[in-house]
């Protein structure tokens, strides 16, 4: 797989990899600080060398041209004192020499050759002594300069040639490798890795990966061929997923379907019962009231029945088609309902309870908000915070409860109802109030049955 195919797409821009550099930078540092390191120590150790010779030079005067300045000294050959001094400043790391004459009143400089300095430097002194007439006499010195500045710039030289020489071969060891390492891994990885990234989760078909390299396989091959292998195993996985989900949802669809239809029969056997206790009104009302819960389990069953997503469903629809099927069976078309929802969808086991309390709330305005003739409105409102609470208001312009109602100790069936809805099923929390009419507020969150996802 690794051969000579053509990789999809084309191979990809070369770029400064991060691995690449970082290896050009580490093999840089690292090189720069043995050049350092190895510098230093061939510096200090030609300073050393050079600080030895330059004691050999300054031993070689004391033993050799001193005694031989002295005698010329002794002998006034002056000519002779210049040779002399001629050839000590030739020596390396001196600079000047000359030969101080030791009289009574003053010393004199009777002879010099090369230029003072100014700098630091050595200025050993030779005094010129000879023996004559069995004694030793001390005739005057000899005075040298020797410069360590000299040989300190020597030493600076050396190692800034050293520096620059190493520098150079290091940074184009560098660059070679980063070079070999960019074109025959990194860029093979950036294609791989682009690769692997454009495998989208819907993808049925994934091609297979091909690198454009030649010669024999090796680790990066091992690489290809385990993505190409995983890649089949995705595939195959991916078939027998979506198989197995398409059966789910089918199953789901059709399970949906005849729960909404055994609770339409349960409605219509409902239907009947109340159509033949005309002479019950007590029956008539609990056959009513029971089809209409019925009827919004059932709702919220055709609802996901016609979602593309079989776990949840749109509010606003439901809710719109729930208030509007119980005002058909309740209200005989005297309520009007306005339901404002945003897009928040919820699970199977929050709308079924939740219809269940619209229903009541509703059936409780029908009751004894509104006289036999009387016409009202009621709004509903649904929405979601960001953190995922939902809030649900629910008002009707009825006449309202009367004073110092408490539903929680006053309340009949159908309120208490309410509150054992959203208190225990929906782990809710719900208040009642008087807002010209009758009022009732719910706050809940969509999570306690999210582990069934």
């Amino acid at each position: 797989m690794s051969g000579g195919g053509s990789s999809r797409g084309g191979s990809p821009p070369v770029r400064l990899s991060s691995l690449a550099v970082r290896l050009f930078l580490s093999v840089l540092l690292v090189g720069a600080g043995l050049t350092m390191i190895l510098g230093l120590v061939n510096v200090a150790q030609d300073y050393r060398t050079r600080r030895v010779e330059l004691q050999m030079t300054l031993d070689a005067i004391d033993q050799s041209y001193a005694p031989a300045v002295a005698q010329s000294l002794f002998e006034f050959d002056l000519d002779q004192i210049d040779l002399l001094l001629e050839g000590i400043v030739l020596l390396r790391n001196v600079e000047y020499a000359r030969v101080v004459e030791s009289r009574p009143t003053a010393s004199e400089v009777i002879a010099s050759y090369g230029s003072p300095l100014r700098e630091r430097q050595v200025e050993p002194h030779y005094p010129l002594r000879v023996r004559f007439e069995d004694q030793e006499r001390e005739l005057g010195r000899l005075e040298i300069h020797a410069s360590e500045a000299a040989m300190r710039r020597a030493v600076r030289d050396r190692l800034g040639l050293l520096v620059l020489s190493s520098g150079v071969q290091i940074f184009a060891v560098a660059l070679v490798i980063w070079l070999i390492l960019e074109y025959s891994v990194v860029r093979h990885l950036r294609h791989i890795a682009s690769h692997v990234r454009s495998v989208h989760p819907s993808t049925t078909v994934v091609p297979a990966l091909t690198l454009r390299r030649r010669g024999r396989p090796d680790e990066l091959s091992d690489i290809v061929t385990a993505i190409n292998d995983a890649n089949a195993r995705v595939t195959e996985g991916h078939r027998e997923l979506s198989l197995a989900l398409e059966q789910k949802n089918t199953l789901l669809q059709e399970l949906y379907h005849r729960t909404k239809n055994n609770m339409q029969l349960i409605v219509a056997m409902l239907d009947m019962r109340a159509a033949r206790s005309s002479d019950s009104e007590e029956v008539r009302s609990l056959a009513l009231d029971v089809r209409t819960r019925v009827h919004a389990m059932a709702m919220a069953h055709e609802k996901l029945y016609q979602s593309r997503d079989l776990s949840r469903i749109l509010v606003g629809d439901y809710l719109n088609d729930l208030v509007a099927a119980v005002s058909r069976s309740l209200a005989d078309g005297r309520l009007s309902f306005n339901v404002v929802a945003d897009e928040t969808s919820i699970m199977l086991d929050t709308a079924v309870p939740l219809g269940l309390v619209v229903s009541e709330l509703v059936s409780n305005t029908v009751k004894h908000a509104y006289g036999p003739d009387e016409r009202g409105e009621v709004l509903i409102r649904f929405g979601a915070e960001p953190g995922g609470t939902l809030h649900m208001s629910y008002r009707d312009d009825g006449a309202g409860p009367p004073a110092g109602f408490d539903p929680r100790r006053d309340a009949g069936v159908g309120l208490r109802t309410v509150i054992a809805l959203v208190e225990s099923q929906l782990d809710g929390t719900v208040e009642f109030g008087v807002d010209n009419g009758f009022a009732c507020y719910l706050t809940f969150v969509d999570d306690r049955y999210a582990e069934r996802i």
